[in-house]
């Protein structure tokens, strides 16, 4: 394992329901990789989430397909085939809109002990006192994690900013 450079740990400190296992960690290594970490509370109430989503766009975006695609067979049937094929189109949109959310939901877990290169990375303090994270490993592609005040130490996400943006040459 790599040295660390910086750590900047990140857990709800204001809410005393949360367990002390759910806490995450974003680790910028010596060599220039970016590690996000989770403990197993966190870590399984997003795999839960996941699940919840991905169950949810099967659920309704398959009833939402063949209600469209029932009513836009109708209209072609009926004659009225621009507004069928239409709808028939509408419904293949719908159908490819579930199965990325479906696609998206399922990976979401993989997030964790991922090595990223640190110029895939940005992180930036609002003037609310909030941290904006985000891992873009492909164009167009990107999961960005917010924070509020009180869920980070605001020392150890300055110094991961500074030496984030100091070392993007590395």
């Amino acid at each position: 394992m790599p040295h660390a450079l910086a750590k900047l740990r990140f857990q709800k400190l204001s809410d005393p329901m949360t367990g002390f296992d759910e806490w995450g960690e974003i680790t910028l290594h010596q060599n220039g990789t970016v590690r996000l970490s989770a403990g197993e509370g966190l870590r399984s109430r997003l795999l839960r989430t996941g699940e919840r989503v991905d169950k949810a766009a099967l659920m309704y975006g398959a009833g939402a397909f063949m209600g469209i695609a029932a009513v836009g067979t109708a209209l072609v049937l009926k004659r009225r085939t621009l507004w069928g094929y239409l709808l028939l189109a509408l419904a293949g949109l719908v159908a490819l809109s579930g199965s990325g959310v479906r696609t998206v939901a399922r990976k979401a877990p993989r997030l964790f002990e991922r090595l990223l290169d640190k110029n895939d990375v940005s992180a930036v303090i609002s003037p609310e006192g909030g941290l904006t994270i985000t891992l873009a490993d492909r164009p167009w592609r990107g999961t960005t994690l917010r924070f509020e005040a009180g869920e980070f130490d605001m020392r150890q996400a300055t110094a991961f900013i500074s030496l984030l943006r100091g070392h993007k040459s590395l």
